[in-house]
């Protein structure tokens, strides 16, 4: 593989320049070598000849362009010359490939791949379930099982009310009954009250059945017209897991050894980040281990309009993340 994003410093680098140790980076201040890196990639981006992409910076407030990531990791090749090597997080202008910078480790753009013939056939399963919820006989179904639910919770619940007035009518009675009553008339009284409580309870009860059966009814009509779609959403959820355990398997990172762990093996038990392997630090590692290229250092930098969900700002240096990146790099930095 022809080493396309390989780009050479400008001017000759002092030996006592070269970092004799890969240092961490996740340390805040990048090495000498990355900034010289990051300043001619930044110089680039100033005015790009063949990227034509909005980072924001001259928008209004309001706007939704935002920057993006970039990262830089300075590389030596098998000659000993030094250069370095530029990505981007995820994807840029919608796409995975632009000159001067390394490709994804996983093409998920790529035509006829495995992911893009799932994600159509989940398409294809969405459309059917929304086309059978679309049905007359679903919606009416469905319909009539939630206007029940309400009607029943709204009269269970007025009954409720008026059954704890009725107690407290009673509760009222007794208490005025033992100042002027006998002992057996208060006897009386009270077998009178506990019958009518007993009464309400069964009520109640009563009425708590009746709708339970009736919703039970609707429910299992609702369930003969939703097997179909029931089917449906099974196979979508399949089809779901079984593409994303087979994209885990598909990002595969390499280290200086030679050493593949996927995505799944690196997160273990764990489900994967959403995004895990599309920043830009195990892009530029891939593509140097690839290509026979030894890190030298690595750093990465905000370019553009900050998010408003991140603190980023423009032209500001930032370490890896921490839920997706650092575990992969946990792998692929090893024995640096």
């Amino acid at each position: 593989m022809p080493n396309t994003c390989f780009i050479p410093f400008k001017t000759t680098i002092p030996i006592d320049g070269i970092p004799q140790k890969f240092p961490s980076p996740f340390l805040e201040n990048p090495h000498a070598l990355c900034k010289a890196a990051v300043e001619d990639l930044q110089n680039y981006l100033k005015n790009p000849t063949d990227l034509t992409y909005d980072f924001g910076l001259n928008q209004p407030e309001g706007s939704l362009r935002i920057g993006k990531m970039f990262g830089v990791l300075v590389v030596q090749n098998r000659t000993k010359e030094l250069g370095y090597l530029a990505a981007f997080s995820g994807k840029l202008a919608n796409k995975n490939h632009h000159y001067r910078f390394v490709p994804p480790v996983f093409d998920s753009l790529k035509e006829n791949s495995f992911l893009n013939i799932g994600m159509a056939e989940l398409n294809q399963l969405n459309q059917a379930i929304k086309q059978l919820e679309k049905m007359p006989t679903w919606s009416a179904a469905n319909e009539l099982l939630a206007k029940t639910k309400k009607q029943a919770k709204k009269e269970i619940a007025e009954l409720k009310g008026g059954l704890k007035q009725k107690e407290a009518n009673r509760n009222k009675q007794r208490k005025l009954a033992k100042l002027n009553r006998t002992v057996e008339q208060l006897s009386i009284l009270n077998t009178q009250l506990d019958k009518e409580s007993v009464r309400d309870q069964k009520t109640i009860k009563k009425l708590n059945k009746r709708w339970k059966l009736k919703i039970s009814q609707y429910k299992a009509d609702l369930e003969e017209v939703s097997r179909e779609i029931n089917l449906l959403k099974d196979q979508r959820k399949k089809k779901s897991h079984g593409l994303q355990q087979q994209l885990f398997e598909s990002y595969q990172f390499l280290n200086c050894a030679g050493e593949s762990k996927s995505l799944r093996a690196i997160f273990q038990n764990a489900k994967p980040v959403s995004g895990a392997g599309e920043c830009a630090a195990p892009k530029l590692l891939q593509y140097a281990f690839l290509n026979q290229l030894k890190p030298m250092a690595l750093t990465e930098f905000w370019w553009g309009k900050s998010p408003k969900s991140a603190n980023r700002k423009h032209g500001h240096f930032y370490p890896p993340c921490e839920e997706k990146c650092r575990p992969i790099l946990g792998h692929m930095l090893a024995g640096l």
